[in-house]
């Protein structure tokens, strides 16, 4: 049916009458669809972020030639077989009877320039069962920057770690690289197996950020942590479980949408806390997908962007299925990184009780540039941080003048290209779609308006009878 071919149904007659009043102009043709169940739009991605943005803008070693890299510690070799890009990788290993006490491989540059940019990493680690990583940027002058990523697990599988800095000695150049050094610290007496690969560089942007995560939604969010990040005008994100919403000692809906109205993001953290590589496919991705359904249908749209991986748990088979839904992903590691993600579902963060490593990665993230992901879970009495401690944080984060900022700049401002996708509409935007507002684009506006539903894309802004007319009026001009 072309729009010439409806019968007059006027503005006020839909107004008054609703859906029935399309129904008798349409002959109840496309009523159906307006009361049928919407399938939210964000519900999936529109692309695999880590694909989008895996490739760092330089390369610095492709590891196609191991013998650029001295062999410090244990053994060095070239693998055809296990390999990230390209046609090999570096593989790094010990026998479980040697005496070396690391694994540790170097190289030396020309003068090499890092002052704006931002290092990452491709690796697999095989043994242990657990494995911190070590890499440190020397200048001509033997100053150094040391960026330690901790907790690396081989269940990770192939994954790229985005370098922040940790520590530095003496008063580093990094206009004057002169040698990268990589090492993985030996703690016991088992054998180490690590493969890396695509050391790549991307721009830094000045100054340093803190992004504010708080994991499973419990209470203690809301009733301490808001009204202290409301003191300081600072954002935050809760990746809530949930399957346990409305719970005694967790977030409800009304919660959340406080905290949303403060600043905050409300993202995922799964329906019930589950380990995801433990499960089956079909149950991790129940877990996932029912997770993030659960928030578009409340409105949570921007957040729901943003998962955080119960226990840090993740692997290649797991963060392929968070890829089919969220954009952005965080687990630990306890490093901060620079502004550009080369692996947006592998993001780093420092949780906040730690708070020594708070308080020095806070200290380095103005001066090279870097943002601080500070992880958190209940706040006061009970919780991993007492009131006083997390205030003296957010206090510390005021007074060096770090900009606090929501995960989701990470994607819609920092990322090149930005992630669009989850950038929030207007809802006549939204019912019209490409501007053109048609009979069936009327339908959904009044469904939505009779259900007082939220309206997809528009995160959290609901079909009020003000909006209604003025998408009839564009509808009724547009005929």
């Amino acid at each position: 049916m072309r729009m010439t071919d409806i019968p007059p149904v006027s503005r006020r007659a839909v107004l008054k009458h609703g859906a029935v009043a399309l129904a008798l102009a349409t002959g109840g043709r496309a009523l159906g669809r307006a009361r049928a169940q919407q399938r939210h739009p964000l519900l999936t991605t529109d692309f695999e972020s880590p694909s989008r943005y895996a490739d760092p803008d330089e390369r610095l070693d492709d590891f196609e030639d191991v013998d650029a890299w001295s062999e410090d510690e244990g053994s060095l070799s070239a693998d055809t077989n296990e390999v990230y890009r390209g046609s090999q990788s570096a593989r790094l290993s010990t026998p479980a009877n040697s005496d070396a006490d690391a694994l540790a491989i170097s190289r030396e540059f020309d003068e090499l320039d890092l002052s704006d940019r931002d290092l990452s990493l491709a690796l697999r680690l095989g043994d242990p069962d657990t494995e911190q990583l070590v890499v440190e940027v020397e200048d001509d002058e033997g100053d150094y920057v040391e960026m330690n990523r901790r907790t690396i697990s081989p269940t990770y599988g192939w994954f790229r770690i985005d370098l922040g800095v940790t520590d530095e000695t003496g008063d580093p150049d990094l206009s004057s690289v002169e040698e990268i050094r990589i090492r993985f610290n030996r703690d016991s007496d088992d054998p180490m197996l690590v493969w890396l690969d695509d050391l790549g560089t991307t721009p830094r942007v000045d100054g340093g950020r803190v992004v504010l995560t708080f994991d499973d939604g419990g209470i203690t969010q809301y009733t301490r942590a808001l009204p202290v990040l409301e003191s300081f005008g600072f954002p935050a994100v809760t990746c809530v479980n949930t399957g346990r919403a409305d719970r005694d000692d967790y977030l409800g809906e009304s919660e959340m949408r406080e905290m949303r109205a403060a600043g905050w993001e409300i993202g995922s953290h799964t329906v019930d806390h589950r380990d995801l590589p433990e499960l089956s496919n079909d149950e991790a991705r129940r877990q996932v997908a029912d997770a993030k359904q659960w928030l578009l249908d409340r409105g949570f749209e921007v957040g729901s962007a943003i998962f955080t991986y119960p226990w840090s748990g993740t692997s290649p088979r797991i963060r392929s299925i968070v890829s089919d839904h969220h954009y952005l992903a965080f687990t630990d590691g306890s490093m901060p990184h620079g502004a550009r993600l080369t692996g947006p579902l592998t993001v780093g963060r420092v949780f906040g009780e730690n708070r020594d490593r708070v308080e020095t990665t806070l200290d380095l993230a103005e001066k090279y540039g870097q943002t601080v992901v500070l992880a958190y879970h209940q706040v006061g009495a009970g919780g991993w941080i007492s009131e006083s401690a997390f205030r003296e944080t957010m206090n510390g984060i005021a007074e060096r003048g770090l900009d606090v900022i929501k995960p989701s700049t990470l994607l819609t401002e920092l990322l090149d290209p930005p992630v669009t996708e989850i950038e929030p509409l207007s809802v006549p935007r939204v019912v019209a779609r490409d501007g053109d507002i048609e009979l069936a684009d009327v339908q959904r506006a009044v469904h939505w308006n009779e259900q007082d539903a939220y309206v997809p894309r528009t995160n959290g802004e609901k079909m009020d009878d003000e909006t209604l007319a003025e998408i009839l009026e564009m509808w009724e001009n547009g005929r």
